[in-house]
């Protein structure tokens, strides 16, 4: 019998533990804690990042694990990994969060500090923490009843718009949102307008 195709280099993919510096792209994760641990304790808004308007950040090196179809998702943010051309045509990697099952309220920080050096172990961790944090491009969330809104950059809007649909239609268990028009607001958000399998609204 042929090797080919039934051996690999390394270890298999589900056997290997998932951070968001290693995540798939287009694959949906949450992080991976204890029913204990609140989102606004992974994550925080840098307040200096986009003009003042601030970016989500997390640390690359916070476990993850895959959205399974029974997960009710409920105070949870989820996350996809994305390669997207930008305004200039060239290819980039950026993070979404989908935060519409999140109710926590993220502390607004801002990441300008200077490293005090006098705590050489205080230090040294403050910038490895600096090399391992991560910027989140886009944020869904909810703006209104049947509408949800995306936030950052402009570039991710459509991409963010496909992971809204992608969440929606990966969880079972509850009627899914079909999108049913998108439209632009001058604020610089972009809105989805929903509507459930029961809904008659247009």
């Amino acid at each position: 019998m042929s090797r080919i195709g039934y051996e690999g280099e390394g270890v298999p993919d589900h056997l290997q533990n998932k951070t968001i510096e290693t995540m798939f792209p287009d694959t949906l994760y949450v992080p991976a804690v204890d029913s204990f641990t609140d989102m606004n304790e992974i994550f925080y808004i840098d307040k200096n990042q986009a003009s003042g308007l601030g970016r989500l950040v997390v640390d690359g090196r916070q476990d993850l694990r895959l959205v399974e179809s029974d997960d009710s998702l409920d105070e949870m943010v989820v996350l996809m990994k994305v390669w997207v051309q930008d305004s200039k045509g060239e290819l980039r990697e950026y993070i979404i969060a989908d935060c519409r099952y999140c109710d926590d309220q993220f502390d607004l920080i801002g990441d300008d500090s200077e490293v005090d050096f006098t705590d050489q172990e205080t230090a040294w961790g403050e910038i490895d923490y600096m090399q391992h944090r991560v910027t989140v491009s886009a944020v869904i969330d909810n703006i209104d009843k049947g509408k949800i809104g995306v936030w950052g950059d402009p570039d991710l809007y459509d991409t963010a718009i496909h992971m809204a649909r992608v969440v929606d239609e990966a969880v079972s268990g509850r009627d899914r949102a079909a999108i049913s028009e998108v439209s632009g607001k001058e604020d610089g958000t972009s809105q989805l307008k929903l509507r459930t399998r029961d809904s008659q609204q247009d």
